[in-house]
This record gives C-alpha cells, sequence and structure tokens, in this order.
C-alpha cells in the first residue's frame, strides 16, 4: 500500500530534523504499532545493519548522481505486534522493525495499546 499520506510520513521521519509519528499498520491480518524512524535511525539499531549501511554509504559515495527518493519500507522503532485475544509480541520489550510498504493493508494514526494484560 503506497499510501500518499504514510508515504509522508515517512519523508517526515527522513527530512533533515525528523518527525517521527506513531503509526498502528495493519500487516497479514495482525496489527504493528510503533513510531515511524527513518531509514539512517533503522541502520544504527544492529550491529549488522550498521555494516550494511556503512557499505551503501561506499556505494553512494562512488555513484556522483543522487537517486531519486523512494520509498518501499515503513521503519518503526519501539514496535509491538498485535493479535485478537492475545498479549502484545513481545511483551517484555519493543522492537525495531522494517516493514514493505506493498505488505500494508491500512494503517491508523496513534500507537495501539491493548488493555489485555
Amino acid at each position: 500500500m503506497k499510501d500518499v499520506m504514510l508515504v509522508s510520513l515517512i519523508a517526515l521521519a527522513e527530512a533533515e530534523t525528523p518527525i517521527e509519528h506513531d503509526v498502528t499498520l495493519l500487516v497479514g491480518g495482525f496489527l504493528v504499532s510503533g513510531s515511524v524512524m527513518s531509514f539512517k535511525k533503522y541502520l544504527e539499531h544492529h550491529q549488522t545493519t550498521s555494516g550494511i549501511g556503512a557499505a551503501m554509504e561506499e556505494i553512494d559515495t562512488a555513484n556522483p548522481e543522487p537517486p531519486k527518493k523512494t520509498y518501499n519500507f515503513i521503519h518503526l522503532r519501539d514496535a509491538k505486534y498485535y493479535l485478537p485475544g492475545a498479549n502484545p509480541i513481545p511483551g517484555n520489550m519493543s522492537l525495531i522493525v522494517r516493514i514493505s510498504l506493498e505488505s500494508v493493508h491500512g494503517f491508523s494514526f496513534g500507537k495501539f495499546v491493548s488493555e489485555h494484560k
């Protein structure tokens, strides 16, 4: 789903002065709720993704023409997965996730908070 409003939230997170917004996405029959973050911040969160980011920077440096900005993924921090009638996954922490925009079937603004204990 390449909804212009969802893509706009990604662009805001990618701006020089980033603005992150809370969203809840409908993905594959379950909800994923978190805060939209930039791709750069996503790359910094783990040793493996940091290495990938460094390799990507080398490629960008070798290519003098900047690529056209397109967004195919959304990155969320403090994310949790929700299934009907179940506790949030994971229950004891939050995740940083990367989700294909094509996998998103709907969304709402704000984080989902389950009353299920």
